[in-house]
């Protein structure tokens, strides 16, 4: 979805603003010329419930007039518009990016509006236009809420040249001069939304002031919910780093579960958790095979090429890519399913429940706990590591020990609302061990997959020397990451396994 900022425009509600101000005073105006009278149609669509008009996005289809098209207008100022086409319903280019909100519900005609629109045109000396002013004129018909129907007026403006900003602040100036208020185009539709509840709202309840853990609780659940939104369009669109930033947003909710689990109903947390599990599975799943692939590709081209033998890129390509495009098809598949969308809304209604809960919370001494349990799970897989030295099963106890301090690193999370500084300081070394060790697994695994396409490659009767390269490099890459964390380690503290030996 092609996206674009409105340079030098203007929108100004006007609907209890005087006369329409007079220009030709204005930077360089010689002449003001009235324009065509316009009558366009706005066709607006939403939810029943009005999902999209609620987080203030707005999608219409307008025919005749200026900027025919479709349209979506987002709150932080982005726009998109697509061509009228065939569609009488939004196109895909413009819903994909709105699942988040839309959650399977389907988008149906909201209002339809008329408007009467008369230009008046800022002229130079030669004849140039340098702006265009506009009086408009609304009357919105509401389609999926009950009440009568609403007129109001904009006043907008449109600077040719953008650079052109004193003569684009004089309009502003004129517009509040003549008692208009800055807006948008769409703002008084979304108060008519807002004002008009569909049929079968009931009235919000007052909500109570939850307690500090409630709300610090809540708070972390919005704030990893935020991420969400944002970035699950950006992972629709394949955008780099994506995928792995949504993937850490669901690990922190699952420990944030976990800290606040003695507060929280069990099933339904479970359940949850069971939920961010399945989810963060189907991101891993692409986001290792987008590792993968990079590295092996970074790997091949930093051989000199006299090293190279056989099509070593293609093999990693094909193997890779395949991988790669499976776990890409599974994730559009969990993208548009009912299982993601009502996981979506068990967040989104976990976080407001809990600031509407009545009683005190025990979780202060529950997240320093659960700190405390993960603290001793890592120290154990330490040690457990440290006794599996020279044997088969070392690796193996190194990925655990960097599960480990992931589950760490996020509880700590969890505590820093309670002004935890020794959490916060577990989770920092918790973090340095994780990186390390996230080395070391890479390579390990990269090591694995290399000697198996180069095992693939002789038997295809193809030259396996630079595979046993790539495969002796990623061993030395490991070793150094297992160095690099046992200086690590040996600087912990006792509780979580350092020291020497």
């Amino acid at each position: 979805m092609a996206r674009t900022r409105l340079a030098a425009r203007g929108t100004f509600d006007a609907s209890v603003a005087g006369r329409f101000p007079e220009f030709d005073a204005l930077s360089g105006v010689a002449q003001v010329r009235s324009g065509e009278d316009l009558v366009f149609e706005e066709q607006f669509f939403d939810t029943e419930d009005f999902r999209l008009g609620s987080h203030g996005i707005v999608l219409y289809r307008r025919t005749g007039g200026p900027r025919e098209g479709w349209h979506l207008e987002l709150p932080d100022g982005r726009t998109a518009v697509e061509p009228l086409g065939s569609h009488q319903s939004p196109p895909p280019s413009l819903t994909d990016g709105l699942q988040f909100y839309l959650r399977g519900e389907q988008l149906v005609r909201s209002a339809d509006v008329t408007i009467v629109r008369r230009v008046a045109l800022l002229l130079a000396d030669d004849g140039g236009e340098l702006a265009e002013a506009a009086d408009e004129h609304h009357r919105a018909e509401p389609l999926i809420a009950d009440g009568a129907p609403r007129a109001w007026r904009l006043w907008d403006y449109e600077v040719r040249e953008p650079g052109n900003k004193r003569l684009a602040k004089e309009l502003c100036t004129a517009f509040a001069e003549s008692g208009a208020e800055p807006g948008s185009r769409s703002s008084s539709l979304l108060t008519l939304a807002a004002s008009v509840p569909p049929r079968g709202r009931e009235a919000e309840p007052e909500q109570r002031r939850p307690g500090k853990v409630q709300r610090a609780f809540a708070d972390y659940v919005a704030e990893q919910l935020e991420k969400w939104e944002r970035l699950d369009p950006e992972v629709r669109l394949a955008a780099p780093d994506s995928v792995h930033n949504l993937r850490i947003a669901t690990r922190r909710l699952r420990s944030c579960l976990s800290a606040f689990r003695k507060d929280l109903d069990p099933d339904s947390r479970r359940a949850m958790r069971d939920e961010l599990q399945w989810f963060g599975r189907v991101l891993g799943r692409v986001r290792d095979a987008e590792i993968m692939r990079e590295r092996l590709r970074g790997r091949v081209g930093s051989e000199r090429s006299e090293l190279v033998f056989g099509p070593v890129r293609r093999s990693f390509d094909e193997s890779l890519g395949a991988e790669h495009a499976e776990a890409s098809r599974e994730l559009r598949d969990a993208l548009g399913s009912e299982r993601y969308f009502r996981l979506l809304d068990g967040i989104t209604d976990l976080a407001a429940t809990v600031r509407e809960a009545d009683g005190k919370w025990e979780t202060k001494a529950t997240v320093s706990g659960v700190v405390r349990r993960d603290a001793k799970r890592l120290r154990a897989a330490v040690e457990e590591a440290k006794g599996a030295e020279g044997t088969e099963k070392h690796d193996i106890a190194l990925h655990d020990v960097r599960k480990a301090a992931k589950r760490l690193r996020y509880s700590a999370e969890a505590a820093a609302p309670f002004g935890a500084k020794k959490a916060a300081r577990l989770g920092r070394r918790a973090r340095k061990v994780q990186k390390a060790l996230g080395e070391h697994q890479d390579s390990i695994v990269t090591a694995e997959l290399v000697r198996r396409l180069g095992v693939e490659a002789y038997g295809r009767a193809e030259n396996a020397f630079t595979y046993g390269r790539l495969h002796a490099r990623e061993l030395q890459l490991a070793d150094e990451a297992e160095a690099r964390y046992d200086r690590i380690r040996r600087k912990l503290p006792a509780k979580l396994g350092g020291g020497k030996g």
